[in-house]
């Protein structure tokens, strides 16, 4: 089974994830939602993810191409979580 748990914000939750063998933490780009995180706190969890067996996904919510990519490619991230009419 594969598990993903979303709207990670903070190391500690993000370790935890990782200690109970979760494969992948969401990351959500969306200013709309309650767990909405910034780009920094994004850039923190995914250079503590790189010395983890977890994997970050941004999760995005209608987002502008442009920026997508460009959050993409700055977290250096592998998988995305598109959600509207992208």
């Amino acid at each position: 089974m594969i598990i993903k748990i979303c709207g990670i914000q903070n190391e500690d939750t993000l370790i935890c994830c990782e200690k109970n063998n979760v494969n992948f933490f969401g990351m959500i780009f969306y200013q709309k939602s309650p767990r909405n995180i910034s780009f920094e706190n994004a850039n923190i969890l995914q250079k503590i993810s790189k010395k983890l067996n977890i994997n970050g996904v941004g999760v995005f919510v209608n987002k502008n191409i442009v920026e997508l990519e460009e959050i993409i490619k700055n977290l250096k991230l592998k998988f995305v979580q598109l959600h509207g009419s992208e």
